[in-house]
């Protein structure tokens, strides 16, 4: 059970840190790149009723929450940012009972004087822990303009290390993890359904020692802190940025709150319409990056050289093969064996290939030659909270309905992507203690513009993903980056231009527009 989206916020960290600054030497939006169309302008919009440029005015559905006053946000200095906590209900349902307290930070505008309000930042998961990341990745964004009008929020999610964390830890994940190895279709799956469940069982018993939360821990609840938190800084209206499994939380929130709402970026766009095809979709696209990474690394002269010509897929399969005969033994006594490579390979594609391309050639190469630590290293390099990510998907209601639908996304998944659909896990969330709170079906009817945005190649999100949500938005506009890599706001000059004219300035993009 090696989760791959626990590997979103850890890689859009690396993306930031690898190719920002060379993404910024490109020029400001240019006019080869983007259509002629008229620009979206974004109507101001705190009320009940919304009007855009394509609707008239209409009655929204926005969800109204028993009454909870949140406290204003106490900040404190805290290395080169601010840090404070809030305090929300555990069920919101039920506002005079037990609170759990969100750990939130802050990077203030760099221009007060024409400060607009704030920017909510959710940079993935679910189970990311944004706050290891936000000093860091906030100054990115500062770079790309963002936070000249805006403070930069952003706030551990309920049940991850700084906001009521789950009592989860990486030995818990680490034994599921050994009771679950590659999927092997040759004398069908069932054997694969009962060392999933033994493996599942760890992370039940874990999550068990917090029972409180565990009715309170899916993204509804998180959209609702959402809403909180806005009404904690004194803005009228939220402004939101989120990358990954935030762009989840944010159509959510738009769905219960859509008159609250003054800008809303969503980058890396979750399925809005099925999980079951969107794990699918996700499968194929990774086998599709790799495939990909490879045509490049034979167009790279050092890239090419470190595997001495033979084909990066070639290496990969070759190496593959060789492991699942004969595993290495990391220097920790850990076995580095077919999965932790293939998860390895799979963990280097959220970045572009100019950024690790090379670097995956020398690890591949490296393991050749008896060494994994490499890989391995990277590979583990993430930052999500034990335990979070399967409670979230069991709390919004992912299940297989029956064990033979469970059977059938095994299928699936290796027809999708026949290397890393072995990799696959199937959550049996029939198993799960804590209560459902599903999903709501999208309805944004009364939010403002949403501006959407996607990478062609992006593997853990696929581009159809956006292409599905922007149609299903009420009102929106997909922003595309043709290019590679896990999400992009922060990371390209041309995106990051328009993101910020549409932040300060209400003004979306031109539809269809490309950088």
């Amino acid at each position: 059970m090696r989760t791959l989206a626990g590997l979103v916020l850890a890689m859009l960290v690396l993306v930031g840190c690898s190719s920002g600054d060379a993404a910024r030497t490109a020029a400001e939006p240019d006019t080869d790149t983007t259509t002629a169309a008229p620009t979206t302008t974004v109507p101001e919009t705190t009320t009940t009723t919304s009007t855009t440029s394509s609707t008239t005015t209409t009655t929204t559905t926005t969800t109204t929450l028993p009454p909870f006053e949140p406290d204003a946000i106490a900040w404190e200095p805290c290395g080169r940012v601010e840090c404070g906590t809030l305090a929300v209900p555990l069920d919101h349902d039920e506002p005079d009972g037990p609170t759990i307290d969100l750990a939130v930070q802050r990077l203030s505008a760099a221009i007060p004087s024409e400060r607009i309000g704030s920017l909510f930042l959710n940079f993935g998961g679910p189970g990311g822990t944004s706050s290891s990341i936000f000093p860091g990745y906030a100054g990115l964004l500062a770079a790309g303009g963002f936070a000249d009008r805006f403070d930069l929020v952003t706030w551990d999610t309920r049940g991850t290390v700084g906001s009521a964390p789950l009592a989860c830890t990486i030995a818990d994940l680490d034994a599921a993890a050994d009771a679950v190895g590659l999927v092997d279709p040759s004398d069908g799956f069932e054997d694969e359904l009962g060392d999933e469940r033994e493996g599942f069982e760890f992370v039940v018993d874990c999550a068990s020692r917090t029972p409180a939360l565990l009715d309170h821990i899916g993204t509804v609840s998180v959209a609702k802190d959402l809403d909180l938190l806005r009404q904690a800084v004194g803005d009228d209206g939220l402004n939101y940025l989120g990358y990954s499994y935030g762009s989840e939380i944010g159509w959510v929130h738009a769905t219960l709150f859509p008159d609250t709402i003054r800008t809303m970026i969503l980058d890396g766009i979750v399925d809005p319409i099925s999980q079951r095809s969107g794990f699918v979709d996700q499968y194929a696209a990774f086998e599709r990056t790799l495939e990909f990474f490879d045509e490049w690394c034979a167009d790279v002269a050092d890239c090419d050289t470190l595997l001495s010509g033979e084909r990066l897929l070639d290496a990969v399969d070759r190496v593959a093969a060789e492991l699942a005969l004969q595993p290495l033994e990391l220097a920790d006594g850990s076995p580095f064996d077919e999965e932790r490579f293939l998860h390895g390979v799979l963990s280097t594609l959220y970045l572009p290939p100019e950024s690790i391309g090379t670097q995956l050639a020398f690890w591949v190469n490296q393991v050749d030659f008896g060494d994994g630590s490499g890989l391995a290293a990277f590979d583990d390099s993430g930052s999500l909270s034990p335990g979070v990510y399967e409670a979230v998907l069991c709390a919004d209601g992912f299940r297989p309905q029956t064990e033979q639908d469970a059977i059938q996304l095994y299928a699936d998944f290796l027809e999708a992507a026949p290397r890393f659909g072995q990799l696959n896990e199937v959550l049996l969330c029939d198993m799960w203690p804590g209560e459902v709170d599903p999903i709501p079906d999208l309805n944004t009817e009364g939010a403002p513009t949403i501006l959407v945005v996607a990478n062609t190649l992006d593997p853990a999100t696929p581009y159809e993903s956006a292409q599905r949500l922007d149609a299903a938005l009420d009102d929106s506009v997909l922003l595309t980056f043709d290019g590679a890599g896990h999400a992009i706001v922060g990371s390209d000059a041309c995106i990051d231009a328009h993101a910020v004219a549409y932040l300060e300035d209400l003004v979306a993009p031109p539809p269809d527009t490309v950088c």
